[in-house]
């Protein structure tokens, strides 16, 4: 029995198809980093919350404060950056694979499969698979910037905080104006966060569901 051999456009296919498949397969295996990362990052953004209360409560009862705060702050500030690179790391690795696949047309390959039922076949398996794979990046990406905004409520959390309880703040012109820019930079950051999960949750609202 003679066995048929795929067309140009079928290896095409074929080939895009494995490439998504590939992509998938990648994805479940970085799965492990991405939590850790993101869990650092929430662990870091709880932590600043604490420290901001116990700062908050110290305006009241001084004695709550420990005597090494001036350490703790700086401690605590490392920690901030290092949530900030983490998650802006993870959002922009995000950011850069969804634009990459809406920069991939197969408008292309429409025109080609015409009257080739095998490979309408396998351009609707190549739109579903990439469909399935766009819609994690999608899931994450909102995730990641849903992080972000929460980090950058601890951020202005502790900022704000910082100028009653360090007297040098209040004291230095340039110091205080540093520590408001900060703050008003972490308060605007955190709403293009949630602007961006916002507007990513609208776009899967409008995409219809995959056939699995």
């Amino acid at each position: 029995m003679e066995v048929s051999t795929p067309s140009n456009i079928e290896q095409e296919l074929l080939a895009e198809i494995q490439v998504y498949r590939d992509k998938q397969k990648q994805w479940e295996e970085s799965k492990r980093a991405r939590t850790n990362r993101r869990g650092a990052v929430f662990l870091i953004a709880i932590l600043s919350v604490a420290w901001f209360l116990i700062v908050v409560s110290a305006l009241i009862l001084p004695s709550v404060l420990p005597s090494i705060h001036p350490a703790l702050f700086a401690i605590n500030a490392g920690f901030l950056l290092t949530g900030v690179l983490l998650g802006l790391y993870d959002t922009v690795m995000m950011w850069s694979e969804k634009k990459s696949i809406e920069k991939s047309s197969l408008d292309y390959l429409q025109t080609k499969v015409e009257e080739d039922k095998k490979g309408e076949v396998l351009l609707n398996q190549l739109k579903q698979n990439r469909e399935m794979y766009q819609q994690k990046i999608n899931k994450e990406l909102k995730a990641s910037f849903v992080l972000l905004s929460i980090l950058m409520v601890a951020i202005s959390s502790v900022t704000s905080s910082a100028v009653p309880t360090y007297k040098f703040l209040a004291e230095s012109y340039a110091a205080f104006s540093l520590c408001f820019v900060l703050f008003l930079l972490s308060f605007a950051a955190q709403a293009y966060c949630l602007n961006k999960a916002g507007s990513i949750q609208k776009l899967e609202g409008k995409q219809p569901p995959v056939e699995k």
